[in-house]
This record gives C-alpha cells, sequence and structure tokens, in this order.
C-alpha cells in the first residue's frame, strides 16, 4: 500500500471513530472488532482503500440523522452516557441509580421526550447503556422505594415516580453542580 493510500486510510479510519464515540462503549467494541477483523481478513487480498466506502449522510434532508437511541434528533443513549460520565454513575448503589435513571426520564429529558413514569424494562435499558452492573433491575426499583431511602413511589404495573425526596437528593445531592 502506497503513503498516500495509507495516509488516505486513516483519515477515513478516523473520521468513522469519531462518528462510532456516539454509540455506547459495547456497540464501539463491536464495531470496532469487525472492522479489524474485515481488515485482516482483507489484507492478503489487497482490497483497495477506494472500494471501502462509509455511508454518508443525507444532507438534503432538513431532518436530525437518526441513530439508534435517537428520538427526534434527541439522542437517549448518548445523553445518558454523558450523564454517567459526568457524575460517575456507574459507581452509585443500585436503587440511587434507579432514582438518577427516573429522573433522567421523567425531568431531565427534553419535554416532547419525557415520561410519566420509569418501567423496569426502561430501568434495566438505561443500566444496560451505562454498564451499571445491577444484578435485578426489580430489586433495585423496590430498594429505592423502601422506608429507608423512599426515592421512588409506584411500583412494577404502574411504573416507578420519583419522590419529592427522591427529586432533591438526585438534583442536589448525587448530581450537584461542581462549584
Amino acid at each position: 500500500m502506497s503513503t498516500e493510500n495509507y495516509n488516505a486510510l486513516m483519515a477515513e479510519i478516523d473520521q468513522i471513530a469519531e462518528k462510532v464515540k456516539l454509540f455506547p462503549e459495547h456497540v464501539q467494541e463491536a464495531v470496532f472488532n469487525a472492522f479489524h477483523s474485515a481488515l485482516v481478513d482483507n489484507r492478503d487480498s489487497q482490497l483497495a482503500i477506494n472500494e471501502v466506502k462509509t455511508p454518508e449522510p443525507n444532507t438534503e434532508s432538513s431532518q436530525p440523522s437518526e441513530t439508534p437511541g435517537s428520538v427526534d434528533g434527541w439522542n437517549v443513549e448518548a445523553e445518558l452516557i454523558k450523564l454517567a460520565d459526568e457524575y460517575g454513575l456507574r459507581n452509585l448503589a443500585g436503587q440511587e441509580f434507579a432514582a438518577v435513571a427516573v429522573y433522567f426520564y421523567t425531568d431531565r429529558a427534553p419535554k416532547p421526550h419525557r415520561l410519566d413514569s420509569v418501567s423496569v424494562e426502561k430501568f434495566e435499558e438505561a443500566c444496560l447503556t451505562i454498564g451499571h452492573p445491577v444484578g435485578s433491575p426489580t430489586n433495585a426499583l423496590n430498594n429505592a422505594k423502601r422506608k429507608r431511602n423512599k426515592y421512588l413511589q409506584g411500583g412494577k404495573r404502574e411504573g416507578f415516580t420519583l419522590t419529592g425526596y427522591g427529586r432533591n437528593y438526585v438534583k442536589n445531592t448525587i448530581l450537584k453542580p461542581k462549584a
């Protein structure tokens, strides 16, 4: 491979890497593993760089680009991951993360995307998105509702919502703005 082709390949890889960073870590890993396999498999066949094309976004449309996890241009997964990285949410106890997840979906999301309550499935999705090691999503939500914590109210059937105490705890303790 010539130096010119190598440089073009590296520039294209950098562009792909920037796009992939918007996805959860497990998706990033899968993409990079697939890409690495394709390079290794095709190394011997001398696949020309111009045969490998990355899809270009449709710039003619005024609609925001839809990526996995995005709703009307607001990327739920990316926002949740950003919040987790900013405040270290992966290290929280299950019931504390349950309160934060409910807060995220019911209070922090833009108004058209807010939920009235959060289901066990939605909470489990949030745990998987950020890589929070919760054993049982149902237990974590129920523990956040127990007498000692009282972060949440509701239940499995109707969904979980924050109590006033839970909302204040999340906003003023867990997600406290850095001074």
